[in-house]
């Protein structure tokens, strides 16, 4: 997944959900990163997007075609 810039998502990212909602990125599907408690396993299924933990609504599934604007705000460091 892109964000709206372009750059690629990637695990731990901090990031801003249209505009006023926080998250950290804590798997990449699409490139297949993964954290120890999101594992590959358990979510792999989902074929593609990434998984975010949000400050409004928990562990929540952007699949590449979200219609949400997802904007980096700090890279993170890989969970």
């Amino acid at each position: 997944m892109n964000y709206i810039d372009g750059q690629t998502a990637m695990v731990g990212d901090e990031v801003l959900i249209d505009g006023r909602h926080k998250g950290i990125v804590v798997a990449c599907i699409d490139s297949g990163q993964y954290t120890a408690q999101y594992p590959q396993s358990e979510w792999a299924y989902l074929v593609e997007g990434t998984l975010i933990d949000t400050d409004f609504g928990g562990l929540i599934h952007y699949k590449n075609s979200a219609n949400e604007s997802i904007a980096l705000v700090k890279r993170g460091v890989n969970l």
